[in-house]
């Protein structure tokens, strides 16, 4: 897909404030709630020696122009976002950086399933798939045929 297509698919979302104000306040209630873990649960999420930290560390899969990573880094959470296609990963970038969150948000020109895990890592993804799925088969696979009788 190129760039100019995904900026496309995007421009109506951009420009759905209601939409945008929903999720600005979904990724804020998720950062607080995240932030307000009490050490014993922060324990039992499995952050360990981190366990008095209570940072967020977001994902965003599929940035795009990061929205949901600026909402993120607006609420609190150190963000890294990443983004495969180079000219949308460019434009977050810029976005971001144009909105005052190069030091909460860095932006990953990659696949998410080629970073190394962070350990100080505590909770939150935000993304949104827009992709359609193939269905599957239209019509259900025919049982196999009986057995035999011995």
């Amino acid at each position: 897909m190129a760039a100019e297509d995904a900026w496309g698919s995007h421009r109506d979302m951009l420009h759905d404030k209601d939409r945008n104000e929903l999720y600005a306040l979904a990724i804020q209630n998720a950062v607080e709630r995240i932030q307000n873990l009490t050490a014993a649960d922060r324990v039992q999420f499995g952050h360990g020696e981190n366990a008095d930290d209570s940072s967020v560390a977001a994902l965003d899969i599929g940035t795009r122009t990061s929205l949901l990573a600026c909402f993120a880094g607006r609420a609190g959470a150190r963000v890294s976002a990443f983004e495969v296609l180079p000219q949308l990963a460019h434009l977050a970038a810029g976005v971001v950086r144009d909105n005052g969150f190069s030091a909460t948000i860095q932006i990953m020109g990659m696949h998410s399933t080629d970073a190394r895990r962070d350990p100080r890592g505590r909770g939150l993804v935000v993304e949104e798939t827009r992709r359609v799925l193939p269905a599957a088969s239209p019509t259900p696979p025919s049982p196999p045929p009986p057995s035999p009788s011995p």
